[in-house]
């Protein structure tokens, strides 16, 4: 038997251990695939796309598996609009959008933008310019 395969199998996963993950697809079983130190993780009522903290509860021979243990994270996303300029937005947790971005002629431009808003949102002060 040919075990080349076997160099540069990542470390064994424990149970008990926490990990950031982005679920990348669905088992036929409908439970989410992530990816940890190499490794296939089953983690079940996840979609892909989704972003999750899990905590590894079994590792035997059906697999590795883990449960959610918290939220998506907020995150950004980059895309092109109708006209072909790129934009992004940031979504909350929730996956609800909490903001939009002008539209950039290049990604450099757009990734520019993201990280601006990375940058000055922490330090960011409220302006209110509606009348009462």
């Amino acid at each position: 038997m040919d075990d080349e395969w076997y160099e540069g199998l990542s470390a064994v996963l424990n149970e008990g251990e926490e990990y950031d993950v982005e679920i990348e697809e669905l088992n036929l079983r409908g439970e989410g695939i992530a990816r940890i130190k190499g490794q296939i993780v089953y983690v079940p009522d996840t979609n892909p796309g989704d972003k999750v903290k899990v905590k590894i509860t079994e590792v035997g021979q059906r697999g590795t598996v883990a449960k959610v243990i918290g939220a998506r994270v907020a995150q950004f996303e980059i895309f092109k609009d109708a006209a072909g300029k790129f934009r992004f937005r940031l979504k909350a947790p929730n996956g609800q959008i909490i903001a939009s971005s002008e539209a950039y002629e290049s990604k450099d431009g757009c990734k520019n933008g993201i990280e601006s808003v990375r940058k000055n949102a922490p330090e960011a002060v409220l302006e209110d310019l509606t009348t009462q």
